[in-house]
């Protein structure tokens, strides 16, 4: 699933930048998703690339909305991480500016 706005609900799967871990995302974006189990249990992502330009940053908050407890906060260079959700949903929030762009990140999630 590359980034943009929405809610997706499933168990496995790819998530990655709106270049879809091959191309680089865009200036000005500014894009919320939210992923929920299929099955009501919780959500392990593993990120194994981030690559932004600076600026730019990827949020991730423990539920299903943007108010709820901050999980992790990645900006370029930051290291391979797992999160794990406390329920059953997970909500990023990638904010990008207007000057430099990068690669993005890849990972995979699962329940």
């Amino acid at each position: 699933q590359s980034m943009g706005n929405g809610t997706i609900s499933a168990c496995s799967g790819g998530f990655y930048d709106s270049g879809s871990g091959t191309g680089n995302y865009s200036n000005n974006e500014n894009s919320v998703l939210t992923f929920c189990s299929s099955n009501g249990q919780k959500l392990r992502f593993t990120f194994n690339v981030f690559n932004f330009g600076s600026g730019d940053t990827l949020f991730a908050y423990d539920g299903s909305q943007t108010t709820d407890s901050l999980l992790a906060m990645y900006v370029s260079g930051a290291g391979a991480d797992v999160l794990w959700s406390s329920g059953n949903c997970i909500t990023f929030r990638f904010k990008s500016d207007g000057s430099s762009i990068g690669g993005g990140w890849v990972s995979e999630y699962q329940c």
